[in-house]
């Protein structure tokens, strides 16, 4: 809207115009913490806040956090915002599916039920994700399929595939008991094996994975010469 008010505004650095985004976003996470959190007095404010808590239910306490966290995604890591989409995508289905089991177990309430009764349970969104479930395929069903719903947002939060899930929980382990990762990658290894870090299964087993194919290291054996093996590729060559 800026821009639109001259043509030296559509000049703008890029970079300040990520500023604005991010500052934007942070201003944003204000508002959100003085009408999650706090109870705005004006007549505005109080709009704002049954808004708020009427679509986020108990999970409005935790909007002004995620903001905030944006907004630092922004601001500090702008060579990260290419992915923002992949985030927004998962942030998305963590909520609704957290809030639609909240919304479960809190009773499933209604809109008969009142603003009080919707504000103290998943709000508009857990009404809307959980509401029709229950209705098609009882509550018993309902609950596992959101379940999957929110994993699903964690595991595209954290960039991970499904079968690579085991690995992340051994890396997590490892972490908690060895310290940051950055660390452990810069301290020498005792391991002469290339399976990565001593005492961890499978951290240092992507870094390693193509070791072989970079040169002429450990080649298969396969080419019989004078009763034994020699490696692939060395027959021929002058002794």
């Amino acid at each position: 809207m800026v821009r639109r008010f001259g043509d030296h505004a559509r000049d703008l650095d890029p970079e300040h115009r990520r500023d604005g985004a991010g500052l934007a976003v942070l201003a944003a996470a204000v508002v959100a913490a003085g009408v999650s959190w706090w109870h705005l007095g004006t007549p505005v404010g109080r709009i704002l806040t049954n808004f708020v808590r009427g679509t986020f239910g108990l999970g409005a306490w935790t909007l002004p956090i995620l903001l905030t966290l944006l907004a630092w995604r922004l601001l500090r890591h702008p060579d990260k915002n290419a992915h923002t989409g992949r985030m927004v995508i998962g942030w998305t289905t963590l909520i609704v599916g957290s809030l639609g089991i909240v919304h479960i177990a809190m009773g499933s309430p209604t809109l008969a039920s009142g603003a009080k009764a919707m504000q103290s349970s998943g709000g508009l969104i857990g009404l809307a994700i959980s509401w029709p479930l229950v209705k098609l395929i009882s509550t018993w069903a309902t609950v596992p399929l959101l379940a999957l719903l929110t994993g699903f947002g964690v595991l595209v939060i954290t960039g991970t595939p499904l079968h690579r899930v085991p690995e992340r929980f051994r890396e997590i382990a490892f972490l908690l008991r060895h310290g940051r990762l950055e660390e452990i990658e810069d301290a020498p290894s005792d391991d002469v094996s290339g399976s990565g870090l001593p005492g961890n299964p499978g951290l240092g087993r992507r870094r390693n994975a193509g070791a072989i194919e970079g040169g002429d290291h450990d080649q298969p054996y396969d080419t019989p010469l004078l009763g034994g093996l020699v490696p692939r590729g060395s027959a021929g060559r002058g002794s």
